[in-house]
């Protein structure tokens, strides 16, 4: 089985959210889970690999966050992820690292994450452990599936940034991302997807957003 899935994302004005949540009804594709917050802690090299990478546009490249959900700030649950790119296609490693303080320092919080990385054993992160914190983002998602379970929308608002090196944050509200995981052929793929596509990354805007020298 090819671990690795289509995934397109692009741009949405807000004053369109709503409609194309119809569009996404009429095409069988079902709001699953509620409308949550999402956190992220990136990690990155001294050098900053992953943002170059992406920058120049490597077709193979991958990034390293640490996840957990919910608004307020305290004891979540959070997840390793290792998002791996291969052209139009990517993979995810994951891990769970259990409940950890997400209201302390980021580099606190990054101190907590690789114990737990090494304690639990977690190979395929151990790469981190010679990462540092570069950016913390946030923001509201809503997720939809089709029937068969073979297309996954989410719908991403209420973007912010914080740049734990410099202290600086930005915000992006008139923006929405849309993120489509599908088999390439799909048509709903085929329909929903547009010409337009969104070549950046939530992780290089943020930087862009809150690290002046980039």
């Amino acid at each position: 089985m090819n671990p690795y899935r289509f995934e397109k994302k692009f741009l949405l004005d807000p004053w369109d959210r709503d409609a194309f949540i119809a569009r996404l009804s009429r095409l069988g594709c079902n709001e699953i889970y509620h409308e949550r917050w999402v956190n992220n802690l990136y990690v990155d090299s001294p050098e900053a690999d992953a943002y170059w990478d992406n920058v120049d546009g490597l077709s193979s490249r991958s990034k390293t966050r640490f996840r957990w959900y919910g608004e307020a700030p305290g004891l979540h649950k959070v997840r390793a992820e290792r998002k791996i790119k291969l052209d139009d296609v990517n993979r995810k490693l994951t891990h769970d690292l259990g409940e950890l303080d997400t209201s302390i320092a980021p580099a606190l919080l990054f101190h907590h994450i690789t114990q737990r990385i090494q304690n639990q054993e977690a190979s395929d992160f151990y790469h981190s452990l010679i990462q540092a914190p570069s950016l913390i983002n946030r923001y509201r998602r809503l997720y939809f599936l089709n029937a068969d379970e073979s297309v996954r929308i989410t719908i991403d608002s209420d973007l912010s940034y914080f740049n734990p090196n410099n202290g600086l944050s930005a915000e992006a509200q008139d923006r929405i991302v849309i993120e489509l995981k599908a088999p390439a052929e799909h048509p709903i793929a085929q329909d929903l997807v547009p010409s337009q596509l969104y070549k950046s990354s939530k992780y290089v805007d943020g930087l862009l957003a809150t690290q002046p020298h980039f």
